[in-house]
C-alpha cells in the first residue's frame, strides 16, 4: 500500500480566523474540551476539526516528520497571537469571499 492510499489522522497548523473562533471547544481525536486559541491544530481529513495541545503534543513526538511539534505551535501562537480579522462584522464587510482570510489561514511547516 502506498502512503497516497493510506488514511488517517493529519494534523495541521491554522490561524483562527476572528474572535469566535476562540474560546473552549472539543477535541475531534481525543473528544477532550479545550481551549482554543490563536492557532489551532485541525484535522483537514476530518472537515477542519480543531485537535487540542495535547494531541498536538502526542501525534507530533510519536511521528515528527508527519505532524506539527509542541514546539511549533508554540512558535505560531507567538508569529501569530490575534486571529486574522478582529470581527465577525470584518470578515464579512472585508473579506465576504474569505479570499484574503483562506491565504493566511493555514501555517505551513518550516
Amino acid at each position: 500500500m502506498t502512503r497516497e492510499e493510506k488514511t488517517g489522522v493529519d494534523i495541521h497548523l491554522q490561524r483562527a480566523c476572528d474572535p469566535t473562533d476562540l474560546g473552549e471547544t472539543e477535541c475531534i481525536i481525543c473528544e477532550l474540551n479545550f481551549m482554543a486559541e490563536s492557532v489551532w491544530g485541525v484535522t483537514n481529513d476530518i472537515d477542519g476539526q480543531p485537535v487540542c495541545q495535547a494531541c498536538i503534543e502526542y501525534f507530533g513526538k510519536r511521528n515528527p516528520e508527519k505532524f506539527p511539534s509542541i514546539e511549533e505551535y508554540e512558535a505560531a501562537k507567538q508569529r501569530f497571537p490575534e486571529p486574522i480579522i478582529a470581527s465577525k462584522e470584518e470578515l464579512v464587510s472585508e473579506d465576504p469571499w474569505w479570499t484574503y482570510v483562506n491565504s493566511v489561514m493555514y501555517i505551513e511547516r518550516a
